[in-house]
């Protein structure tokens, strides 16, 4: 591993520990924070001031102005872009000046690049709600940006602060210049804190010596050169260290954080050069390092079938008293067993040893590696199963972003088969496809399971189930894309699976005109109409109903007016259609706004092409099966509409009408 591979921030979001400190019993911790951490609200906010270290924002036609300050100046202006170097704290320099419009209860939102659309962001269509305060990270490479992004921000401003809207950028220097970019007061240089200053402002700082820390050279030296991403990652890991043992000394604390910081590369270096370590050990630390906090006996008992993987060793070695015992094995390893669980005496040392096998060896031990840990939750009991199922998806998580590398997730599909590890998978996928390191190309691989006839129903349920969580969020034209593949699926739960997704997405509001236009253009392809109407049906039933969504755009709305019209007709959709019909006539009782919404839906049902007294037929069914006559005198509000209806349907028939 390179000096500069050592020195890299892993954890690029703010309270993330990458270098988990001796988790005993396994929560998804990492995977949660990891997602938690692509979102923009108030709690994610209150995380980055915690461990904000104050720092200056430099602009360039005035003075130096503190975080409030630039705040301040945010608030009173439709857009800021703020310009630093990656690695010097820029994004939390920019998320820290929206603390305010957090505690105000605004809606903050994040605007994602889609990295599947080809050729540079031009910078073009930016969205404007009113009051919502946007954040928009700009690409790191160069080539990537269009010249003309900076004027097309500019070119927004007005409509921003129509709405009282704001929109804040994020941009290196190289970045922001091939953008077209310009000086002025709406532009910030962010100057980054020192190392020392972003250790003695993080969370823990009271609750340890400081200064004594960093009377040690090497700590000294290491934060005098590091980047505030990578002093940000040192102090977690000092926080952690220092959280494992209340007793452990003040040179011991340093010495652990320095190797663990750096991955303690020389110690397992010199370790793994050490003949004495035979291959017994040798597989003892790589399963301990894989199951760090669990019983060790446990831990001794699959060496076997991980040999057999990596190796390619018989199944079972029978060496009995010949081989090293678990007290020899634990001390060879520098570990402890307390309460019958192992843990290693060195901070970090689990994900450390992985991380250093998975860079020392070639492939087929990578793949071997992953294929035996993935099979350690098969066939268990549900709790056990889920338990480590948590602990290996979260250090396969860690070694796919170390390394930047997505194939051990592929194995992740074999838990497709197992129920009880559905949302262990769905955490893992979503926390890796919404990263900045990997994102791109797990996003990719879900959109080749999806499309894949062949792939596994169970595995395509679950991608259907990444679509509706936090990805989408960040990435909706990409999770619906998906989402379209596996409507069109012919194994009816994955279709049921889809139905489910959409309507949990309904629950978002900036997604509803999506969704709308997603599956009215799904209603016009036969393979995905099915689907597509199961998912009106329910939208129509919500709190929400389609129509209020679609009718504030014409274009979906015309969509929709359509695609009903044609259900109407279609013998294979009188469920659903009249499921939809129905719940838009009881929809319509709401308020007079949704009862002239609904007569003039289905006015434009008739009228929008010819065959509209068949269309006259249909309807004029549905209404009396809603209300029927015989009811009325017990429910006269669904009477006078279904009148009411049914007379401005008679005005535009065009049997009457000739």
């Amino acid at each position: 591993m390179s000096e500069t591979t050592e020195l890299r921030n892993y954890g690029q979001y703010a309270g993330v520990n990458y270098g988990g400190m001796h988790t005993h019993r396994h929560e998804t911790r990492l995977l949660s924070r990891l997602i938690v951490a692509q979102r923009l609200d108030r709690g994610r906010i209150e995380e980055v001031l915690k461990r904000f270290a104050p720092r200056t924002y430099r602009i360039s036609t005035g003075p130096e102005l503190d975080r409030a300050g630039a705040a301040a100046l945010l608030a009173t202006s439709p857009f800021v872009v703020v310009v630093g170097e990656y690695g010097s704290g820029l994004g939390t320099a920019a998320e820290a000046l929206l603390k305010e419009f957090s505690e105000q209860g605004r809606r903050l939102e994040r605007i994602r690049i889609d990295d599947e659309q080809s050729g540079q962001f031009a910078g073009t269509d930016l969205p404007a709600e009113q009051g919502v305060v946007y954040l928009l990270r700009l690409p790191r490479q160069p080539g990537l940006v269009g010249p003309h992004v900076a004027e097309e921000i500019r070119g927004h401003a007005a409509l921003l602060s129509d709405l009282d809207a704001h929109l804040l950028v994020t941009a290196s220097p190289d970045v922001w210049r091939a953008a077209g970019g310009f000086g002025g007061p709406h532009v910030l240089e962010a100057i980054p804190p020192s190392g020392v200053e972003v250790l003695r402002h993080h969370s823990f700082a009271k609750a340890v010596d400081v200064d004594a820390v960093l009377a040690h050279t090497p700590v000294a030296d290491l934060l005098d050169r590091a980047s505030v991403a990578d002093a940000a990652h040192f102090a977690r890991i000092l926080e952690d260290a220092a959280g494992t043992d209340e007793d452990i000394s003040l040179d011991q604390l340093v010495t652990d954080t320095l190797g663990a910081y750096r991955g303690w590369r020389e110690v397992l270096s010199r370790w793994f050069d050490d003949k004495q370590h035979g291959l017994r050990e040798r597989l003892f630390l790589t399963a301990a390092a894989m199951l760090e906090g669990r019983p060790a006996h446990q831990i001794l008992d699959v060496l076997d079938e991980l040999g057999n993987n990596v190796s390619g060793l018989p199944s079972y070695r029978a060496e009995g008293f010949a081989a090293a015992g678990l007290h020899a094995l634990k001390e060879a390893i520098d570990a402890d067993i307390q309460d019958g669980l192992l843990r290693f005496r060195k901070p970090g040392y689990a994900e450390a040893t992985l991380s250093f096998l998975y860079g020392d060896r070639e492939t087929r031990f990578r793949a071997g590696l992953w294929k035996w840990a993935v099979g350690l939750p098969l066939g268990r009991g549900r709790q056990e199963a889920q338990d480590l199922g948590n602990q290996i998806a979260e250090m396969m998580v860690k070694i796919v972003l170390r390394h930047f590398d997505v194939a051990p997730l592929y194995e992740l599909k074999r838990w497709a088969d197992e129920e009880n590890l559905h949302d262990v998978v769905l955490r893992a996928l979503t926390a890796a496809a919404v990263s900045e390191e990997v994102g791109q190309q797990v996003r990719a691989q879900l959109y080749d399971w999806a499309s894949t006839d062949s792939t596994d129903v169970k595995l395509q349920r679950v991608i259907a189930r990444v679509c509706a969580g936090d990805m989408a969020e960040s990435y909706p034209r990409i999770s619906f894309t998906r989402l379209g593949h596996l409507a069109g699926r012919r194994d009816s739960a994955v279709r049921e699976e889809v139905i489910t997704a959409v309507v949990m997405l309904w629950k978002r509001p900036q997604l509803r005109h999506r969704i709308i236009r997603a599956v009215t253009t799904w209603m016009g392809e036969s393979s995905r109409l099915g689907t597509a109407w199961g998912i009106a049906s329910k939208l129509a039933a919500s709190e929400v109903h389609p129509l209020a969504v679609a009718a504030e755009h014409d274009g979906t709305l015309r969509d929709l007016v359509r695609a009903f019209g044609e259900a109407l007709t279609d013998p294979s959709m009188v469920v659903p259609a009249d499921e939809f019909g129905s719940s838009t006539l009881t929809n319509a009782l709401g308020s007079p706004a949704d009862r002239e919404l609904a007569v003039r839906f289905f006015v434009d049902v008739v009228r929008y092409s010819s065959g509209g007294s068949r269309r006259i037929v249909r309807l004029q069914r549905m209404l009396f099966t809603w209300q029927p006559g015989a009811e009325d005198v017990a429910h006269p509000d669904r009477r006078d509409l279904r009148d009411h209806i049914a007379e401005a349907l008679a005005h535009v028939d065009p049997v009457g009408q000739g």
